[in-house]
C-alpha cells in the first residue's frame, strides 16, 4: 500500500483535517485522515494512508484535485460534504513514497491541488507555490504561473492572480567549449611531464626548451592518425589535461589568452555549471582525429545532461524542450566541431547552435609562415628554430593551410600544392592530405547547424603569400586578397588585366572571408585572434546566442573600418626596441597605447603614438623597449571601442 505526501504551503493545520482526493474514474471520494507520527503540521506536509471504512483503499491512478475541509486554525476551506471541483491541470506534483514503480508513475502525473489563500511555500524543486483566492474558498496552485482557476471554482472565467515564480534566464542546453590550436594543456602521459601550457619559461630555456619541443614533435604514428584511429585505438603518448589557463605565446602564431572567462560566461547562463563541458584535445594531431574524439565526448555529455535535467523537477518546470547541444569553438576548434558533426549525423541533429570565433574555414596563410620561419629569417633564433622543426611534423598545423587561391604570382594567383608546402618547409604527405580535405569541403555542401560566426576585423592580417626567392623558397605575407567571380575566374583590373587586389582585413591571423565562410549569421568585433575568447563583446555575443536572444546590432559593420593593432609576429629581443603599430585611426587624439607584463601585471613605461613616416597607410606607431624578458600585453584603448589587446614575447638575446 502506497503512502502519498503533499508538500503544501500551509502555516497551520488541524491534526484532524481530512484530505479529499477525486479520481478520474468517478469512484466514491476517498478520505485520508492525517495520522499522528507524521511530519509537524508547521512544515506544511500532509501524509496519510488511503483508507475507506477503516480498510486500505486502492490508490487512484491519477489525482485531478485535492482539498481539505475547514477546521480550527485553517485560513480557508470548504465543508467536508461540499463537492470537490475539477480545476484545470497545473504543474503541482505530489511526492509518492513507499509505492510500487507503477503507482509512482501514476502519481507523478498528478497536477492540481487547492491551498489556503494567500499562503505560499517553496516546493522541493525550488519554485514558489502561492495560493490564489476565489469565492469557492479554495485557491488554485501553480508552480509556473500558468494555472487558471475559475471564478465559480469550475475552471472558467478568471485568470490566475497570484504572483508567479520567476525562473532565472538560463538555457536548458548542454554546452561544449572547444579551444583552438595551442589552446589545450598537454603532458607526457607516461611521465606526467608538462609539455605545453604550464611554464612559459621552458620555451626559451636552453636545455628544457629542446626537450620540450622534442616531446611535442609528432612521431610516425601520430602523423598517420585519423578518425578511424580515434574510434579504434586512440593514441596515448601525449594527453590533453585541460584548457589553457594562462597567457601563452609562440612565434608567428603570437599570443593566446586563456579560456577561463569564456567557460564562466557560459556557466552563468546554464542551469548548472556542469552543463558546460570543456573539451581539451591534442591540437598537434589531425582535425579529423580530434573530431572523432569530440563526437564521442559530446554525445556522452549530452546524454548525461539530459538525465540530470529530467531528474530535477524545477528544471523541468523551466521549460519542456529537450536539451540539445551548443558548441562554442575558437580558431581550429571550429574545424574540429565541423569534423565531429560531419562524422556523426545524429549528433548534428541534436545540435542547436555552433558558435565559431575566428575559425579559419578556408585556412590561414600564417600557417605557411610558421613552416617557412627558418627560410624567412637570416639568423633565426633558437626559439624560431624549435618552432619550425616542431610545426613541420604536426598534422594540426598542416590542417590550417589555406585552401583558397593565395600564392601571388603576379598575373596569376594559385592554390598551394603539396610540393609548394614542402618547398616552404612543411611535410609533403601531411600537406597532400590536408589540401585534399580542403578540396572535399569545397564540394561537400555540409552546413553547420545553427552556425553563428564571430569574426575579428580591422586588424592587419596576412591574407596571401608571395614567393620572393625561388632558390631559398622564401615566402612573404601580404595584406591583400583576391576576388573570384561566379564563374570561378579571378576578378581583374580592366585597365591592366592584373588580378584585382583588396585588403579584406581580419583578426590578425584569419582573414574575413575565411572566418565567415559557410554562414550569413556573422557578428563583427574589433579584436585580435588570440585574445578574442577573453574579449568582452565576444563573451556577450556568446551568452546571447546561448540564450537564443534576438540578434541585435552587429558590433562591427564588416567593412574593416576600425582600429587595428599590429605587433612583431616573431616577438622581440631584450635591449632592442619593439615597434607597435596602430591602424584605422585618423589621429592619435583620445587613444592610448599601454604595455604591461602579462605574467605579473607590472606596468611598463607610457607610450606615445605618432604618425609612422615609414608607412603609406597613415598608420600610427610607438616604440617600446622591455627592461626584462617576459610576456607582455599590449592594449589599445580608443575610448570609443572595446580595448584591443595582443601578446608579445621578449626573449634574451641568445634565445
Amino acid at each position: 500500500m502506497g503512502r502519498i505526501r503533499w508538500r503544501l504551503p500551509i502555516r497551520t493545520v488541524n491534526p484532524e483535517a481530512w484530505v479529499v482526493g477525486v479520481v478520474p474514474e468517478r469512484r466514491a471520494t476517498d478520505r485520508w485522515p492525517r495520522r499522528a507520527g507524521y511530519e509537524d503540521s508547521a512544515t506544511g506536509i500532509l501524509e496519510g494512508a488511503a483508507t475507506k471504512g477503516g480498510r486500505p483503499s486502492a490508490l487512484p491512478h491519477r489525482v485531478r484535485s485535492a482539498v481539505w475541509p475547514a477546521r480550527s486554525g485553517m485560513t480557508c476551506g470548504i465543508p467536508p460534504a461540499a463537492p470537490v471541483h475539477h480545476l484545470p491541470e497545473i504543474p503541482y506534483r505530489p511526492l509518492l513514497t513507499g509505492s510500487s514503480d507503477s503507482n509512482r508513475a501514476h502519481w507523478a502525473a498528478a497536477r492540481t491541488s487547492c491551498i489556503p489563500q494567500h499562503c505560499q511555500r517553496p516546493t522541493p524543486d525550488g519554485a514558489i507555490l502561492r495560493g490564489s483566492p476565489h469565492p469557492g474558498g479554495c485557491a488554485a496552485l501553480s508552480s509556473d504561473g500558468m494555472g487558471m482557476a475559475g471564478a465559480d471554482g469550475l475552471g472558467r472565467g478568471a485568470p490566475f492572480t497570484g504572483a508567479p515564480p520567476v525562473f532565472g534566464d538560463r538555457t536548458r542546453d548542454a554546452c561544449v567549449v572547444v579551444p583552438g590550436i595551442m589552446g589545450s594543456v598537454l603532458e607526457d602521459d607516461t611521465t606526467g611531464r608538462p609539455l605545453w601550457g604550464v611554464n612559459l619559461a621552458t620555451l626559451t630555456d636552453a636545455l628544457s626548451g629542446d626537450a620540450l619541443f622534442a616531446g611535442l614533435r609528432a612521431d610516425a604514428q601520430e602523423r598517420e592518425a585519423d578518425a578511424d584511429t580515434a574510434r579504434r585505438a586512440p593514441l596515448t603518448r601525449v594527453r590533453a589535461t585541460g584548457l589553457l589557463a594562462k597567457p601563452w605565446w609562440l612565434p608567428v602564431f603570437q599570443g593566446l589568452d586563456p579560456y577561463g572567462r569564456a567557460v564562466e560566461a557560459l556557466r552563468k547562463v546554464t542551469l548548472a555549471p556542469e552543463a558546460v563541458e570543456p573539451f581539451p584535445y591534442d591540437w598537434r594531431l589531425a582535425v579529423a582525429y580530434n573530431g572523432a574524439l569530440l563526437a564521442r565526448r559530446a554525445r556522452a555529455h549530452l546524454e548525461s545532461w539530459r538525465e540530470r535535467v529530467a531528474a530535477v523537477p524545477g528544471w523541468r518546470a523551466a521549460g519542456g524542450a529537450r536539451p540539445r547541444l551548443v558548441f562554442v569553438a575558437h580558431s581550429m576548434g571550429g574545424l574540429v566541431v565541423r569534423a565531429a558533426l560531419e562524422q556523426d549525423v545524429e549528433l548534428a541533429a541534436d545540435t542547436r547552435a555552433v558558435v565559431t570565433v575566428g575559425t579559419p574555414f578556408l585556412g590561414s596563410a600564417k600557417s605557411v609562415l610558421a613552416l617557412n620561419a627558418l627560410h624567412a629569417e637570416a639568423e633565426p633564433g633558437r626559439l624560431v628554430r624549435r618552432v619550425q622543426a616542431m610545426a613541420a611534423t604536426l598534422p594540426g598545423v598542416h590542417d590550417l593551410l589555406p585552401g583558397y587561391r593565395c600564392l601571388d604570382r603576379g598575373l596569376e594567383v594559385d592554390r598551394l600544392t603539396a610540393g609548394d608546402v614542402a618547398r616552404f618547409g612543411g611535410d609533403r604527405d601531411l600537406a597532400a592530405r590536408s589540401l585534399a580535405e580542403r578540396a572535399r569541403h569545397r564540394g561537400s555542401g555540409f552546413v553547420l547547424p545553427g552556425h553563428r560566426a564571430v569574426v575579428g576585423e580591422a586588424q592587419p592580417t596576412v591574407q596571401t603569400l608571395e614567393e620572393q626567392h625561388a632558390g631559398l623558397s622564401v615566402v612573404a605575407g601580404r595584406h591583400h586578397a583576391f576576388d573570384v567571380g561566379d564563374d570561378g575566374e579571378l576578378v581583374r583590373d580592366p585597365a591592366t588585366g592584373t588580378p584585382a587586389r583588396r585588403d579584406a582585413s581580419g583578426d590578425g591571423t584569419v582573414h574575413l572571408p575565411s572566418a565567415r565562410s559557410g554562414t550569413e549569421a556573422v557578428h563583427y568585433v574589433f579584436g585580435q585572434h588570440g585574445t578574442l575568447m577573453s574579449h568582452d563583446e565576444v563573451l556577450r555575443q556568446i551568452r546571447r546566442i546561448a540564450l537564443e536572444r534576438p540578434q541585435g546590432t552587429d558590433l562591427g559593420d564588416g567593412t574593416g573600418d576600425g582600429p587595428g593593432l599590429e605587433t612583431p609576429h616573431l616577438g622581440g629581443t631584450l635591449g632592442q626596441p619593439l615597434t607597435l603599430t596602430v591602424t584605422g585611426l585618423d589621429t592619435p587624439a583620445g587613444a592610448s597605447l599601454s604595455v604591461r607584463s602579462a605574467t605579473t601585471g607590472r606596468p611598463g613605461h607610457p607610450l606615445t603614438l605618432r604618425r609612422d613616416p615609414d608607412r603609406t597607410d597613415g598608420a600610427l606607431s610607438a616604440r617600446f623597449t622591455a627592461d626584462a624578458p617576459d610576456l607582455y600585453r599590449v592594449t589599445l584603448d580608443t575610448g570609443r571601442h572595446a580595448p584591443l589587446t595582443q601578446l608579445v614575447l621578449v626573449t634574451p638575446p641568445d634565445a
